[in-house]
């Protein structure tokens, strides 16, 4: 399991807005001191970390430094230590040909091969399909 860092005790719960048990409804007015029967409003605890571990990520990142020279050293650093160890995975890191402000981040897909080769398959047909009527 991986460790994650210790969080603020506010933090490790947090609420969001959807159908709540009524034992959570229940738990929300007994917190609130809700006594006089108002509405305590419909929501939920999430899991915060459990939503985390599900997100499924882009193998790549990008960080922004100060300088080129910065850069380059970092760069230059983590090519001759062969990476930077992190929970069990190596960083490696390499300089971008791009500026932070020129990068589609739209564009920038977590996307696998048999996804893109999907995508391409799609496109063949949709030219074939296209070609067939004409």
């Amino acid at each position: 399991s991986t460790m994650l860092p210790a969080m603020a005790s506010e933090a490790n719960k947090i609420v969001a807005k959807g159908e709540a048990t009524a034992e959570e409804r229940a738990q929300a007015q007994e917190c609130a001191g809700d006594d006089d029967g108002d509405q305590v409003a419909d929501v939920k605890e999430v899991d915060i970390f459990g939503i985390l571990k599900s997100i499924r990520t882009c193998p790549d990142a990008y960080a922004v430094f100060e300088t080129e020279t910065a850069r380059d050293a970092a760069v230059d650093t983590s090519v001759q230590s062969g990476g930077i160890e992190f929970n069990g995975n190596t960083i490696t890191l390499n300089a971008s040909r791009v500026e932070p402000q020129s990068v589609q981040w739209p564009n920038c897909a977590n996307t696998d091969l048999w996804f893109k080769a999907k995508r391409i398959l799609m496109g063949v047909g949709v030219i074939c399909l296209a070609l067939a009527v004409w």
